[in-house]
């Protein structure tokens, strides 16, 4: 599971707290687009092969040796019985505060999940919450969430345990996920989102 250790981050000069821990060692997928895997047939299919490199990493290179193009950087090669990536994380900032969701391969077919908010120090504190999560993998969408009141609290977070997918995970924060403040004002969170590939 993810180890929750908090680190500051400066968002529009506020100074806020977000989550965000990996465990030492992991494999750790952050936003944007990140290379994690090769598919052979695809490489087969337009004239590259997967070649494995002495270090274990692994590199698609054209199969003719007169052919010019490139080869891919390599890809390192994962840990013994670990899957890539193991952990992902994602947190998106607005002017209420942060939302984020953290999940990790425990196993085969079985993820761990964590999402939750947190609160601008410039804003009155939440009383109340609703939170759900989507979980799409190879035989559809589940959700997971929570809801209830708050004590005047700036932060909330969920966790699910041995939580069963197929193939790639997608998981994010729905746009039904929203903190109340004691002001009335209610945030809403529009994601974030993280891929998981629990096999």
């Amino acid at each position: 599971m993810l180890a929750p250790t908090a680190h500051a981050a400066t968002t529009a000069g506020v100074q806020q707290v977000q989550p965000g821990s990996v465990k030492a060692g992991a494999q750790y997928l952050q936003r944007g687009l990140t290379a994690v895997r090769f598919d052979p047939a695809v490489a087969a299919a337009h004239g590259f092969k997967i070649i494995t490199l002495p270090d274990g990493s692994q590199q698609s290179v054209p199969v003719n040796p007169k052919d010019h193009r490139k080869p891919s950087p390599p890809i390192k090669a994962p840990r013994p019985g670990s899957v890539t990536p193991n952990v992902a994380s994602d947190t998106e900032y607005g002017d209420c505060g942060y939302s984020f969701i953290e999940g990790d391969v425990v196993g085969t077919h079985t993820i761990y999940l964590r999402s939750g908010f947190g609160i601008s120090p410039d804003r009155p504190t939440a009383v109340g919450y609703n939170w759900s999560t989507a979980l799409y993998d190879d035989n559809g969408v589940s959700y997971q969430g929570a809801s209830g009141g708050l004590d005047f609290r700036s932060s909330w977070s969920g966790e699910w345990d041995d939580l069963t997918q197929y193939g790639t995970s997608l998981d994010d924060v729905t746009d039904f996920s929203d903190a109340v403040l004691y002001d009335g004002t209610v945030c809403g969170s529009y994601g974030p989102f993280i891929t998981l590939y629990p096999g």
